[in-house]
């Protein structure tokens, strides 16, 4: 329901933007990214933050707790990490320290992708340092100035697992779902403020 909720946003999205090009009369490219930029930043404030993450693993799966050993040993379904793996019970708590201070140390990750896709698209994010190493997600900026039939922003996330992808489907999804109130509401301002110059004429 996930991926359905967004491409059905993305749908309403579409339209609004198409009324948005007409009544503003900015270039296409030059508003898709714009628009582009704000779905990004705003989803990534739908995803949770460091702190909230940190928060979570410390009260959910605190350091020691068995989680963390059984990941070390390998038999989940997460396999193999990039620590490598331990036989259960047989010295494997240096491994799962290694994957409780990583997991820790990654929080607020989810929010950070978006981040990344936001200054690719040319927004100014501040942690540009931080989002310029993640290489699993990257925004395609529309030609701007340009003409052509058909214009598009890229925003792209790779390798995330289905569970992580369902989140960040809800959160693009409501991204959409704000910026396209937005871009209504600035329409039917337009549309007023035209009704009310004409209604003065005689």
């Amino acid at each position: 329901m996930d991926r359905i909720k967004a491409d059905w946003e993305m749908a309403e999205f579409t339209k609004a933007l198409q009324e948005y090009l007409v009544e503003s009369r900015k270039d296409t490219g030059t508003a898709i990214n714009e628009k582009a930029v704000r779905v990004a930043f705003t989803a990534s404030k739908n995803m949770p933050s460091a702190i909230e993450v940190k928060a979570q693993i410390s009260t959910d799966h605190p350091k020691g707790s068995s989680i963390w050993h059984a990941i070390a040993t390998g038999k989940t379904k997460f396999g193999i990490t990039k620590f490598g793996s331990a036989v259960r019970g047989q010295g494997n708590k240096k491994i799962a320290d290694q994957i409780y201070a990583s997991r820790v140390r990654h929080a607020g990750y989810s929010r950070s992708l978006f981040l990344k896709l936001a200054s690719d698209l040319g927004g100014k994010v501040r942690a540009v340092k931080k989002v310029a190493s993640i290489d699993n997600a990257k925004g395609k900026k529309a030609n701007e100035g340009g003409k052509k039939d058909f214009m598009a922003a890229v925003l792209q996330i790779l390798g995330v697992d289905q569970e992580h992808g369902g989140k960040l489907d809800r959160a693009i999804a409501s991204a959409l779902t704000t910026e396209t109130a937005d871009m209504r509401k600035y329409i039917e301002a337009k549309i007023a403020k035209r009704a009310q110059a004409h209604s003065g004429r005689r």
